[in-house]
């Protein structure tokens, strides 16, 4: 047990060896790492695009200290850069496993990926959720709709159930439009007030709703249009369509117990989500008056592909020291992190709250590595603007984080590091060259309130903001509070005694109905059309080069404010925007288009320069890119199509888009 412990304060402290090995930009589990799980998947990306014909099983062995020679699905993600291997049998506890891979695995440019060699360890305990799942069979289809026993919903209507938890308005002043989405959780057991998943109006009348057997957490809509939410007692993500039917069931993989605090689906069909990991720990070798006996709680963070493979995965025992944590490290169990947000980043890299550790980190989605650590012990950041009273844990007990299409971070300020306590939101402008953290917002009740747990910033379409007031209740103590730009209220929300909501977020709900559409009636080749009324703007106008059809041919935009639903790509799966149009026709036959889209309405588009149209003709199509070109003079995507379907706008992903990771030697090393 000695040497064991030795073992986990050397790499809980981040002190470990070359975590990426030359000529590859990412590996897990991570070379020399401990503490894995006996169902952990292996992760190769060398960075380029691999021909999937030359990837076989004899290129990849897999051995054991304990349990030999391991046999399982050698595979290519849908990335096609990412190789994954998914062994049949879990691995014994406390071994270590030893990968090679043979060179003869080919680019589509016909180069050889390379050979690799490297080791990891596996962690001791032999009872627990570290098991692995039986891969799936490729090409994967959908894990389908899950069984679950709640009520039919109910939309636009003036009765509620005798158990609907009343919600009673304090102030309407002008808020944003929209619904407020969120679910009702009690303090203590109230069979009198039912648990509800709720679209509320800005009176507070229910739009819809659906009663749930139990309380649940993150009630939200996700970039496609489809709802969520898990079960407070289960981290699995349940997937609702618009009518509030459960249609699908998300959670990650390799073993690990999926955390319900939070989950991103993104626009490209893949999806973030977050484990916890507990594993045993002699902490008297940490700190002084440690239990030797103590049960620490770590955190993954998983992205999971269409088909629910894990295709990258972050440990906190390979980045993070444990004495970075402000929790008790003399107790017995330890919950160590506690990640209760994530967030993408404009540059595609991932956010994560770490709440026991009152910081923000950010992780390079392509290598892995710790970008920047923001506030706690760690903290990386001058901050500007900010309260001295709350220094040197400016924000803490944090939840919440997102970011915003300036680039800005919000978040909830629990505040347990205050003195006194009280909670807030708060919104701040990173300069993350110079590592400034400069306070632009935020947002106090009056009088105070404390949530010490959960709680919800969201920045608003019109510039009104939403907090969300999470565990905090007793007399006169919102759920929520709307606050326009001047922190005067717009909006305020009171449940019944007891009851609080985790997170609160208002949408313009689109019930994936579109935004605009707009036809063109008797459409003629050479003419431009915009597709564009005084009452229904689409941002899209087209220059017919080539037409065949019929005398009375037409053409039609639609566009929407959500992500594709069900996407798929030909190739890499980039970053999506969270919008799309559709180009429609009748009576032509073939057709040549130049397309410009104008940037003015679509928003969601930040990087317009990078950006590329992806076209599909039929919802089952992949995706397949289109050369795109951006005028900065007319603010304009433009480019040519002759197809009808469905367009997405996304960032390829590319390894040149990251900056070079020093590996070896050190700064300062004497070579």
């Amino acid at each position: 047990m000695k040497r064991l412990a030795c073992l986990i304060i050397l790499f809980c402290s981040g002190q470990l060896a070359t975590g990426q090995l030359s000529g590859f930009h990412y590996v897990s589990p991570r070379p020399h790492s401990i503490l894995n799980s006996r169902g952990t998947n292996i992760i190769i990306r060398q960075g380029h695009t691999i021909d999937r014909s030359s990837v076989d099983d004899s290129q990849l062995t897999v051995r054991g200290s304990g349990s030999g020679i391991h046999t399982g699905r050698f595979f290519l993600s849908d990335d096609n850069k990412t190789l994954l291997f998914a062994s049949f049998n879990a691995y014994a506890p406390g071994e270590t496993v030893a990968v090679g891979l043979s060179a003869g695995i080919k680019t589509v440019d016909s180069k050889d990926v390379g050979s690799l060699e490297f080791s990891f360890t596996i962690s001791p305990v032999r009872d627990g959720a570290n098991l692995p799942v039986v891969p799936q069979a490729e090409p994967a289809s959908s894990p389908g709709a899950t069984s679950l026993h709640m009520s039919n919903s109910a939309a636009h209507t003036d009765s509620v159930p005798a158990d609907w938890p009343k919600i009673t308005v304090g102030t309407i002043n002008n808020p944003a439009e929209g619904n407020i989405f969120l679910t009702n959780q009690s303090q203590t057991a109230n069979k009198a007030i039912g648990s509800y998943l709720m679209i509320l109006d800005n009176d507070g009348s229910p739009f819809n709703y659906k009663k749930i057997p139990t309380a649940a957490n993150g009630f939200k809509m996700e970039v496609n249009g489809d709802l969520s939410f898990n079960f407070k007692s289960s981290g699995a993500r349940i997937i609702l369509d618009t009518s509030l039917t459960p249609i699908d069931t998300l959670q990650g993989g390799n073993g690990y117990r999926t955390d319900g605090h939070d989950f991103l689906l993104l626009p490209n069909g893949h999806a973030f989500v977050i484990a916890s990991d507990p594993e045993p720990v002699d902490m008297s070798q940490v700190v002084p008056g440690g239990n030797p006996d103590a049960i620490v709680t770590g955190l993954v963070v998983q992205e999971i592909d269409a088909s629910q493979n894990v295709v990258f995965q972050w440990r906190s025992w390979d980045y993070l020291p444990i004495t970075g944590s402000y929790f008790d490290l003399t107790q017995q169990a330890i919950d160590l992190i506690h990640a209760n947000a994530l967030a993408v980043a404009g540059d595609g890299n991932i956010l994560v709250s770490l709440r026991h550790y009152s910081s923000v980190v950010k992780i390079d989605r392509e290598t892995g590595e710790v970008v920047w650590i923001l506030g706690g012990k760690g903290n990386q950041f001058t901050f500007i603007n900010e309260h001295a009273s709350n220094a040197p844990t400016y924000f803490s007990y944090q939840h919440d984080i997102d970011v915003l299409p300036n680039g800005h971070l919000t978040l909830f300020d629990n505040g347990t590091q205050h003195s006194p306590e009280y909670s807030r939101g708060v919104e701040y402008s990173l300069d993350e060259q110079n590592k400034t953290a400069t306070m632009v917002w935020d947002y106090r009740h009056s009088p105070d309130i404390y949530a010490d747990a959960m709680g919800s910033v969201e920045r608003l379409p019109n510039g009104n903001t939403l907090v969300g007031w999470g565990q905090a209740t007793g007399a006169g103590i919102p759920a929520l509070t709307e606050v326009h730009p001047d922190n005067s209220t717009a909006l305020e929300f009171f449940l019944p005694a007891g009851q609080f909501c985790y997170r609160a977020y208002k949408y313009h709900w689109v019930s994936q109905n579109p935004e605009a559409s707009v036809p063109a009636l008797e459409v003629l080749q050479g003419n431009t059309y915009t597709f564009n009324t005084a009452g229904d703007s689409t941002g899209i106008a087209m220059t017919f080069k080539q037409i065949t059809g019929y005398t009375y041919a037409s053409a039609g935009v639609t566009s929407y404010s959500y992500a594709p639903v069900n996407p798929a790509f030909a190739g890499t799966p980039p970053i999506v925007a969270p919008l799309y149009f559709t180009i429609q026709g009748l009576d032509i036959t073939s057709y040549n288009a130049q397309v410009g889209v104008d940037l003015h309405l679509f928003p969601g588009i930040s990087l317009p320069r990078q950006t590329v149209v992806y076209v599909r003709p039929l919802p089952t199509d992949p995706f397949s890119p289109l050369p795109t070109s951006y005028d900065s003079s007319k603010n304009e995507l433009v480019f040519t199509t002759t197809e009808f379907g469905d367009f997405a706008f996304g960032v390829p992903q590319s390894v040149a888009a990251y900056s070079p990771v020093p590996i070896s030697p050190k700064n300062n090393d004497i070579v």
